[in-house]
């Protein structure tokens, strides 16, 4: 399976929402996804979410990584920070089998 959207980036997830679309990727450092951030996270449509940080840290039990699942968004975790200087707001990216490219190339695997 592959996705394929416009990425959109914003380290602060609150921020991000307001300019995701139906069908656009998000990239995040969002570490410990709560419920709230990942109900606001599927009401815009996104459809996949590569996080830099870890959804989960251990740290405290959270649902926000079920909650985008269970509403069948794509989700690719630990990806680190150079993410957000390998793509930019506006690039078609297509992510597929927890690999991300760009291009036609490689920028992330898992």
């Amino acid at each position: 399976m592959h996705i394929a959207g416009v990425a959109k980036l914003d380290r602060r997830t609150k921020n991000l929402v307001k300019r995701l679309k139906d069908g656009d990727i998000a990239i995040v450092d969002h570490q410990d996804f709560d419920r709230i951030t990942a109900e606001s996270l599927v009401e815009t449509g996104a459809s996949a979410v590569i996080n830099a940080s870890n959804f989960i840290s251990g740290r405290y039990p959270n649902i926000g990584p079920l909650i985008l699942s269970a509403a069948g968004i794509l989700l690719i975790d630990g990806v680190g920070p150079d993410v957000f200087g390998m793509i930019a707001e506006g690039d078609e990216v297509v992510v597929k089998g927890g690999s991300v490219f760009k291009g036609g190339k490689l920028v992330v695997k898992i």
